[in-house]
């Protein structure tokens, strides 16, 4: 089996067992989601660059001389999703897998079970994102369709 096989059966399975976990009430958060997320990022934009500090609180990787904040949700839960401060970043890639509630709602139904990758500039997220004092997305924000997707 190949390497990329493998990858996608080993996220494809830790994403049903959280869901799994979930529902029993084991668990009620997504534990190292992202990192997955992260791990997406580079197999989707290639020279992606992840920051040599994974526990860097103001963004997560570099790409093309920017700062990438990189933010990931599968879950079916609504509410807003808080995506830090832009003035710590110059663009936000959100993506969200099959599950999510905080999909774009006029994606067209082909996408449904692809992983989404939404990409904003901290301008935008400025400008689109404001929440009282945090910055957020939610379906309802979104203004723009996945600029990339990838099937697991």
């Amino acid at each position: 089996m190949s390497r990329s096989k493998q990858i996608k059966r080993a996220i494809t399975n830790y994403l049903n067992s959280i869901k799994e976990l979930k529902r029993l009430g084991i668990i009620k958060t997504n534990p190292s989601l992202g990192e997955i997320g992260e791990f997406l990022c580079l197999l989707v934009y290639p020279g992606l660059e992840l920051a040599e500090s994974p526990t860097n609180p103001c963004y997560d990787a570099l790409f093309n001389g920017k700062k990438i904040q990189i933010k990931f949700t599968d879950s079916s839960l609504a509410g807003n999703f808080n995506v830090g401060d832009p003035n710590n970043y110059d663009e936000l890639i959100f993506i969200t897998g099959p599950n999510s509630c905080h999909r774009n709602p006029s994606e067209p139904d082909e996408r449904k079970k692809l992983y989404l990758f939404y990409r904003y500039s901290s301008a935008e997220v400025i400008d689109k994102f404001k929440s009282g004092s945090n910055y957020s997305i939610s379906k309802t924000k979104h203004f723009k369709l996945a600029e990339r997707v990838w099937a697991l």
